[in-house]
C-alpha cells in the first residue's frame, strides 16, 4: 500500500524506510511517477495537517480527567437551580404585574363607585330637605284648613244669629215662610213684627 512507504509523523528520516532503488525510468515512467509522487505528496501534507489538528483536540480521557462525576452533578444542580431560580423571578414578576393590573383596576372601581356613592348620597339630602320642606308646607296647610274650618264654623253661626229655629212646623208646597212666620208670630204669639 502507499501509506506503507510514506514516513510515520514525527519520527527521524534515518527510521523512516527508504523506496528500493529502481532502473532508470523512462520518460513515461518518470511522467506516470512524478503525478503518483504529487498525489503521494499532497496526501502526506493533508496527513500532516490532519495530524496537527488532531493533536489540540481533546479526547474522552483528557474528558474524564478534567470533568469528574460529582463535579459535573454539581454543575448541572447549578444550572437548575439558576433556571428554577430566574424562572421563578419571572412568574413572580409577571404575577406582580398581573396583581398591580387587577389592583388598578379594582381600585379605580372602588373609586368610581365611591364617587358615585357620594353623588347619590348628595342627591339623598337634596330630597329629605325637600321633603322637610313639603312636610313644613303640609302641616302649615293643615293648621290653615282647621283655622280655616274653625272660621267658617264660626261665620255660619254668625251669620245664623239672627235666625230662628222653629221644629215640627210642617212643610208645605209653593209656600212662602217668610210671610207665613210672620202671620202666625201675630196670630198665635200675639206679637206685631213688621216685614222688612
Amino acid at each position: 500500500m502507499i501509506f506503507d512507504q510514506l514516513p510515520k509523523p514525527g519520527g527521524n528520516k534515518d527510521q523512516q524506510e527508504k523506496p528500493p532503488k529502481r532502473d532508470k525510468r523512462t520518460h513515461s515512467d518518470v511522467s506516470e511517477e512524478s503525478i503518483d509522487n504529487i498525489d503521494i505528496m499532497s496526501i502526506h501534507s493533508d496527513l500532516k495537517d490532519i495530524k496537527k489538528s488532531l493533536q489540540d483536540t481533546v479526547i474522552k480521557s483528557d474528558l474524564e480527567s478534567l470533568v469528574k462525576q460529582s463535579d459535573l452533578k454539581e454543575l448541572v444542580t447549578s444550572i437548575v437551580s439558576q433556571l428554577l431560580n430566574t424562572l421563578k423571578d419571572s412568574i413572580t414578576a409577571e404575577f406582580n404585574s398581573k396583581l398591580r393590573e387587577k389592583t388598578g383596576q379594582l381600585q379605580d372601581n372602588v373609586d368610581s363607585l365611591n364617587l358615585e356613592n357620594h353623588l347619590l348620597k348628595e342627591k339623598l339630602r337634596e330630597k329629605e330637605i325637600k321633603i322637610k320642606e313639603l312636610d313644613e308646607k303640609v302641616e302649615d296647610c293643615n293648621l290653615r284648613s282647621v283655622d280655616a274650618l274653625k272660621s267658617a264654623n264660626y261665620n255660619e253661626q254668625y251669620s245664623r244669629k239672627h235666625n230662628i229655629r222653629i221644629v215640627n212646623y210642617p212643610e208645605k208646597n209653593n209656600e212662602h215662610l217668610h210671610a207665613e212666620f210672620i202671620n202666625l208670630v201675630k196670630k198665635d204669639l200675639k206679637i206685631n213684627l213688621e216685614p222688612y
